[in-house]
């Protein structure tokens, strides 16, 4: 696997998956324990080093969307202005004081997502629905792939896709 430098990453400006080398398959019953990633991205059962499913990938899911609507991640106060460098620091950091990863985890333990950061101006129920699924701290309660896939926002996006595909193909 080839490394890529952080300067071949900005100049990218496209997403990267990463620590693929660290991936597990897993069943559906099974479970694994470990760390790894960035915390920012992690599930409370994986913060509190209890073992994990694929649900833990699902939260994961879930954070990456939240930031998409958001610009901001679920717990922390960091945000992308559109205006500026593309890099995620938290307010702290910028401040030139260290990141703190136990304050994350007590805080992906103990507070929900600050879903207010959401303008519903802009997004529907249905994204915000989808969103307490999958950020669901409760892994028990936590949407499968199986379930998200069958959510109305990917219905919603599916029969949207159709109706403009059938509204750009000439009529007979």
């Amino acid at each position: 696997m080839s490394t890529v430098s952080d300067d071949e990453l900005e100049d990218r400006r496209q997403p990267l998956i990463s620590h693929m080398d660290q991936a597990v398959i897993l069943s559906e019953d099974e479970k694994t324990s470990g760390r790894v990633g960035d915390v920012r991205y992690a599930a409370p059962e994986v913060v509190s080093l209890r073992p994990y499913s694929f649900k833990a990938d699902i939260w994961a899911l879930g954070v990456l969307l939240f930031f998409m609507v958001t610009k901001s991640l679920p717990f922390d106060d960091s945000i992308i202005d559109s205006d500026s460098s593309s890099s995620l620091q938290s307010s702290s950091e910028k401040s030139g004081k260290p990141f703190d990863f136990n304050e994350m985890e007590d805080k992906i333990r103990n507070i929900e997502p600050n879903f207010k950061l959401i303008d519903k101006s802009k997004y529907s129920q249905v994204v915000i629905d989808l969103l307490k699924r999958l950020l669901n701290k409760n892994e028990m309660q936590r949407f499968t792939a199986k379930s998200l896939l069958k959510h109305e926002w990917f219905f919603m996006t599916l029969v949207h896709k159709e109706t403009q595909k059938e509204e750009s193909e000439p009529k007979a």
